[in-house]
């Protein structure tokens, strides 16, 4: 799961993404293997509408993208870092226990 390692700024994702990063791409597959996934009941009845949490990360995708977009573009900034943006306490609250 290299997108989670990514948001969470974990090993080799731990860059700045900026308009000309390599990280954009990764972004772009990150979200095209998303859409990709069906998820099936034990029965086959395909049940991807019911697990938002697809839904979040590539909300979490397309945020990155955007922001990265008008801060860097638009506003004049050399880069961004995904993983100073404040995305939610109980993640951040996960973090810090796998920090331990």
């Amino acid at each position: 799961m290299k997108i989670l390692a990514y948001f969470a700024g974990k090993t080799k994702y731990r860059r700045a993404l900026h308009p000309s990063s390599d990280l954009l791409e990764f972004l772009d597959n990150s979200a095209e293997w998303l859409l990709s996934w069906k998820i099936l009941s034990l029965d086959g009845k395909v049940l991807n509408g019911k697990f938002k949490f697809v839904d979040g990360w590539l909300q979490d995708i397309a945020g990155a993208k955007l922001l990265v977009q008008k801060l860097c573009e638009e506003m004049g900034l050399s880069y961004l870092c995904t993983r100073r943006l404040c995305s939610d306490p109980l993640e951040n609250l996960v973090n810090i226990f796998l920090k331990t």
